[in-house]
């Protein structure tokens, strides 16, 4: 079954970048049923192939959005 932060990140249109999707994903993967999840910044790149400060700079642009 897949998680409901899942389609609620594949729903989220404001997001033009593949990495910050990359991300979102990547969290609605890791998020408890309360939508809170506590990943690593290293966790994350090594899962999204991306460097951490990649990951650093998505984040920042999806709490920019209103995402997190």
């Amino acid at each position: 079954m897949r998680s409901k932060w899942i389609v609620w990140a594949k729903a989220q249109k404001t997001v033009s970048s593949a990495s910050a999707m990359a991300v979102l994903m990547e969290l609605a993967d890791h998020a408890n049923t309360a939508g809170e999840c506590f990943p690593s910044i290293a966790r994350i790149a090594c899962s999204t192939r991306l460097g951490e400060r990649t990951v650093r700079r998505q984040i920042a642009a999806l709490e920019g959005l209103g995402l997190l």
